[in-house]
């Protein structure tokens, strides 16, 4: 039951914040260092629209199986979702930094995005307003 509230608690932080290393996972722990890992990955390749979910997979290591029902035991995602939600928080991070100065579709293309209006779809979805009203706040 613990480790039910502890998964559980996991999901939540990862789905409010994005933040993976805000996670409360063991320092030394095989889960604490596979999170570690697929945010490295992402954060290496989160610009390259070509790298998908098998290639993301292959440089976990491990079987699709197994990386999908780690990641959705730990972040409460599941492979595609993470990857897309990843991007998507680096997407709001450009925008919150760049103050208005990027468009949309420069901001899609550039977090991996090959469609600028299904990536302002993902994006209101997951923070619940379109990155082009974050530009008018600024």
């Amino acid at each position: 039951r613990n480790i039910l509230q502890r998964r559980s608690k996991y999901k939540q932080m990862c789905s409010t914040s994005g933040n993976l290393d805000q996670l409360p996972i063991q320092e030394e722990s095989r889960d604490k260092l596979f999170v570690k890992k697929a945010n490295q990955l992402m954060k290496e390749h989160y610009s390259d629209a070509q790298y998908g979910l098998e290639a993301f997979v292959s440089d976990m290591g491990y079987s699709k199986t197994m990386v999908n029902n780690k990641l959705q035991a730990l972040t409460g995602q599941p492979i595609g979702q993470f990857m897309k939600s990843y991007r998507l928080h680096v997407a709001q991070q450009i925008l919150q930094s760049d103050h208005g100065e990027s468009n949309i579709s420069e901001v899609a293309y550039a977090v991996g995005f090959n469609d600028p209006k299904y990536f302002s779809r993902c994006f209101k979805e997951l923070f619940g307003y379109l990155p082009s009203q974050r530009i008018k706040k600024e």
